[in-house]
């Protein structure tokens, strides 16, 4: 598989997980109890698309991961518990302890709901960032961006 297609495909995926994170934040305006019929539509809308795009995001990682296993590109196993593994995971594994923490202190506070889905929103996102960028995946890629970099002269 080529690299280009494998960068494509993996900036899909984050494009993904980020919609998934992203309708959380479209339930605030969203009440499937309401009477209005187009306000029901966009609340189940939105948690189709909060569905659909986590699974596709995370499908696309899947292939993936499976493809350059199979192209003996990355060895072992996949590994959920790794941190810190790249400039891009730094920022989102800062962004996940933050976030998890202003998440704990808003539900004890009895913060509103807004502030609470707000910062579940950025959690989930954090959270999916972290698993992407430590990643097999994010690591292959990026190994390959820099090389094209110092190839041309950029690095």
């Amino acid at each position: 598989m080529r690299y280009g297609k494998l960068r494509l495909l993996d900036d899909i995926s984050m494009a993904l997980m980020l919609f998934a994170s992203l309708s959380i934040i479209f339930s605030l305006i969203t009440d499937y109890r309401s009477e209005s019929k187009t306000v029901i539509l966009i609340s189940y809308l939105s948690s189709a698309l909060f569905w659909l795009s986590l699974l596709i995001g995370w499908i696309i990682k899947l292939y993936l991961f499976r493809r350059l296993k199979k192209d003996k590109k990355i060895t072992g196993m996949l590994n959920p518990v790794r941190f810190f593994s790249a400039l891009p995971a730094v920022v989102a594994d800062a962004g996940l302890i933050v976030s998890v923490v202003l998440f704990v202190v808003f539900l004890s506070r009895n913060s509103s709901v807004t502030a609470q889905t707000m910062v579940l929103s950025a959690m989930t996102f954090a959270l999916q960032m972290h698993l992407a960028l430590n990643g097999k995946v994010f690591k292959y890629i990026h190994s390959k961006d820099l090389e094209e970099k110092k190839n041309d002269g950029k690095c």
